[in-house]
């Protein structure tokens, strides 16, 4: 992924689980699912939010991201 405005922590899912970009807000207790499964749609959604809140300063109060995703080297 790309570089991001915000903090993104990468988490290690088993392979049959499905992949997904999670948003943590200020003033939500629980994460936003931003995308599901393709990890085209999750890099895209992922740069989407972070030009918005380069451009809009931030609107969600957005703290971090979370992706959830397969990783190769981890089995």
């Amino acid at each position: 992924m790309r570089c991001t405005i915000c903090r993104t922590d990468i988490k290690h899912i088993p392979h049959a689980t499905t992949p997904r970009l999670l948003e943590y807000q200020k003033l939500n207790h629980q994460p936003v699912t931003l995308a599901l499964g393709n990890a085209v749609e999750i890099q895209n959604k992922s740069l989407e939010c972070t030009h918005e809140i380069r451009g809009k300063n931030n609107p969600d109060s957005t703290i971090r991201f979370e992706v959830e995703h397969p990783i190769a080297a981890i089995n």
